[in-house]
């Protein structure tokens, strides 16, 4: 008799499958990621891949690899099958991409999946049908050599799974990158890859080199520095970027091992390292760095994903990576050098043996000169020295009969210059402007001084978001239209935010796939580099879900590039300024969070000089 009190139970086959599929297929991206290294194991020099929805509805693998037998083709299905390892011993010595044997179980239980496969010595190839991890039906076909394996509905068995997924162009962009990762590794297999009927990828067999320039575009193909290192412990070789293409944001950033993808952040450091005294902190290199390592002197079975690695010696490895970086830098001059070269060098001439030829050179002194005199001399003729401009503060007394002095304290607070972010605290022009930057002006609370680029930062800022809301861009078109080229990625986050481009004045014109004429910019800064804009803007939101996000970005980096040719030298530059930094929703703050502006009271005045 069994005891209902018991409460442990096995699982069902069919919830065990879920399970590790969660682990496994996490998004479409996952399933692309397994079914290419699936194709790369099998030999294939030629993979074809195709999406539509984003993977939601269908993802597509054709390779020209061996294929498998009818018997292999459904055992292929069954959780832990696989042709990669027979024991625990052989995990430390892998030379594949996939090993665990539970991808295509794990796949095949949230989806409907259709596999085609054929093997070269046989005459009829093979088709089964699985869906939500049963078989549904195997039958004999005529089909090409190879495999082709179409997923179709991803988690439609898992509603909640479905719901889950992120928006089209979010699941393409995870897509693209996992997608580049292997292509990147691979130069000598033929990938493409389409989405919807749009071709986004077509490489042929190419070098490395090549390859990263089809990948990332041709701009940072031609930037690179190649390193080669070979020592006992692994080769290193590959490219890292030179210092003036190193970027600020979402750096192409790629570390391979024995050709899996994989993520290393102290290696990272070590690479960042390299360019110490050359870049500053905020700015990252570019690198794609390849490592040939004995398998048994790595771990790639610490993660689902396989993109984490152990290695046997990371600090080794550390040292050899920031050596190798460094040489790299140095063979290309990037690096300053001790070694001076002797060519063209220019000729000291010696000093005669004669030392009597040789003669002091005058001095002279004026011996009227009185430096607490209250006027100087006049400087000798051809002198390019001038004496120090000296603001003129004319007008002070003016500017303090217009404060309107507060009661007096009789314990006044101590002097903290900090912004005053009063709702009703307006800047009034009536002062001066000091050194080209500060405007000081009053107000009620005291004396103001403000930053002028800040508020002219904010100003723009105030503009430009105006001109979003009201859909009144003003643009200005170009003599020259320039020259925007994307790559497959970049082009995909740029068609999800044309839109916000456009609304501030940009408008383009198809140039190619991924390319594009800008014809016209916003007026406001019509001579800053329109494409330089933004492609910065664009790689900022490769990790980005909302296209309001862009906006306020885009917005805040034009209003940047619009007040740096601001001047306000002038008072009536500086009274217009002021005017309209009233008229903004907050002025006491740049976009950024930065203080416009800080008030000194008539307290603090009198109590530091009466």
């Amino acid at each position: 008799m069994q005891d209902s009190s018991n409460i442990i139970h096995t699982l069902s086959s069919e919830t065990i499958n879920q399970i590790a599929a969660g682990e496994v297929v996490q998004r479409p991206s996952s399933v692309v990621k397994e079914l290419m290294e699936n194709a790369i194991d099998a030999g294939a020099d030629k993979i074809d891949v195709v999406i539509q929805d984003a993977g939601r509805t269908l993802v597509q693998v054709v390779d020209n690899g061996k294929g498998m037998s009818a018997q292999d083709s459904v055992k292929a299905f069954e959780r832990h099958a696989t042709s990669k390892i027979n024991g625990a011993s052989d995990l430390y010595a892998l030379t594949t991409m996939g090993f665990r044997g539970e991808a295509l179980a794990s796949i095949a239980a949230v989806s409907r999946v259709e596999l085609k496969t054929r093997r070269e010595a046989d005459e009829l190839g093979s088709r089964v049908e699985i869906n939500g991890g049963e078989l549904a039906s195997q039958e004999f076909i005529s089909c090409a050599c190879g495999t082709q394996i179409l997923v179709k509905d991803l988690f439609y068995n898992i509603p909640v799974r479905r719901k889950f997924l992120k928006k089209n162009e979010t699941e393409l962009r995870s897509i693209l990158n996992v997608f580049q990762q292997i292509a990147l590794v691979y130069p000598s297999i033929r990938f493409t890859l389409s989405h919807n009927g749009t071709s986004l990828f077509s490489l042929e067999k190419e070098n490395y080199r090549q390859r990263i320039s089809s990948v990332c575009g041709s701009k940072t193909g031609k930037e690179l520095l190649p390193i080669n290192v070979d020592t006992v412990l692994a080769r290193i070789s590959g490219f890292v970027s030179t210092p003036e293409s190193a970027v600020k944001k979402q750096p192409s950033q790629y570390f391979f091992v024995n050709g899996r993808y994989i993520q290393h952040p102290y290696f990272a450091k070590a690479v960042q390292l390299g360019y110490e005294k050359i870049l500053p902190a905020d700015v990252k290199p570019q690198f794609f760095i390849y490592f040939d390592v004995d398998p048994d002197k790595i771990d790639v079975n610490i993660h689902p994903t396989k993109t984490e690695v152990k290695f046997e010696d990371e600090q080794a490895l550390f040292s050899i990576i920031v050596a190798a970086v460094k040489e790299a830098l140095a063979s290309s001059n990037a690096m300053p050098s001790l070694l001076f070269d002797q060519e063209d060098r220019i000729e000291i001439p010696v000093t005669p043996a004669d030392f009597s030829t040789l003669k002091t050179p005058p001095v002279t002194h004026n011996s009227n000169y009185n430096p607490f005199s209250s006027t100087r001399p006049a400087h000798a003729s051809g002198s390019s020295f001038s004496a120090p401009h000296k603001q003129s503060v004319e007008g002070w007394e003016s500017l303090y009969d217009s404060v309107k002095c507060p009661p007096a304290n009789d314990d006044p607070a101590p002097f903290e210059a900090v912004p005053d972010v009063a709702a009703d605290l307006k800047p009034q022009f009536k002062g001066f402007v000091y050194g080209g930057k500060y405007i000081v002006c009053s107000s009620d609370a005291g004396v103001l001084f403000v930053n002028s680029y800040r508020a002219s930062v904010r100003v723009a800022y105030d503009r430009f978001m105006a001109m979003l809301s009201s859909g009144s861009s003003s643009g200005q078109m170009l003599m020259f239209p320039e020259i925007l080229e994307l790559t497959p990625l970049e082009n995909s986050v740029f068609a999800e935010n044309r839109a916000s481009f456009e609304a501030v004045g940009y408008s383009f014109e198809p140039f190619g796939p991924t390319a594009y004429q800008v014809v016209s910019v916003p007026s406001m800064v019509a001579d800053s580099d329109a494409v330089a804009i933004i492609k910065e803007n664009v790689k900022d939101s490769e990790s980005k879900d909302v296209a309001l996000e862009l906006k306020e970005r885009l917005v805040r980096s034009l209003a940047i590039k619009s007040a740096g040719r601001t001047s306000v030298e002038s008072a009536e530059a500086a009274g217009r300024l002021t005017d309209e930094l009233n008229r903004s929703s907050m002025p006491a703050f740049t976009p950024d969070g930065l203080p416009v502006f800080f008030t000194l009271s008539i307290d603090d005045i009198k109590k530091h000089i009466g």
